[in-house]
Parts: structure tokens; C-alpha cells; sequence
């Protein structure tokens, strides 16, 4: 499953309203993105409950693309909160 992130000159240019709104959507979807790189039972991240199954350089690029998403998913939830603290504050 991959999330596509939208522009943020495009996100710049929606109300407040819609922008909070957007974040709440989109936080709640990136947490159920980023729960599904851990194990249900043990909380441990997938790549490492199966490395046995591939070899060395499949456990790094796997390592690597885990780490990738999630630095990913967060920035682009921090740069949607700068985008947020900007604005002025609704009720």
C-alpha cells in the first residue's frame, strides 16, 4: 500500500477549515499505514520478524525502505502542522 502525498502549494491554498480537516483525515490513514509495517502479536517491525526468508542485501533494502516510509509519513505530517500553526486558530 503506498499513500500519495499531495503538493503543499496546493495545500497552502485551501481554507483552514479544509486544511485541518484534511490533516485529521490523513493523520488517522498515515497511523493505519504506518501500524502496518509492525507485527499485530508482538509489536515488532515486519522486516525483522521474517528476515530469515531473505538474504542480507534484501534485509537491508527492506530496512531501508521501512525507514524510508515512516521519515516520509512524518515529515509530511510536520510540514502539514508548520502549514496548520501559520494560520490563524478556529474553533
Amino acid at each position: 500500500m503506498e499513500i500519495k502525498y499531495l503538493d503543499l502549494k496546493y495545500l497552502d491554498t485551501l481554507t483552514t477549515e479544509r486544511l485541518l480537516s484534511y490533516y485529521r483525515k490523513t493523520y488517522k490513514k498515515i497511523r493505519k499505514y504506518q501500524n502496518d509495517f509492525y507485527c499485530d502479536c508482538c509489536g515488532m517491525p515486519t522486516y525483522m520478524t521474517d528476515s530469515k526468508l531473505y538474504s542480507k542485501e534484501e534485509n537491508k533494502e527492506r530496512e531501508y525502505e521501512f525507514n524510508n516510509s515512516m521519515t516520509n509519513s512524518d515529515k509530511y505530517l510536520d510540514s502539514i502542522k508548520i502549514l496548520l500553526n501559520n494560520r490563524e486558530h478556529i474553533k
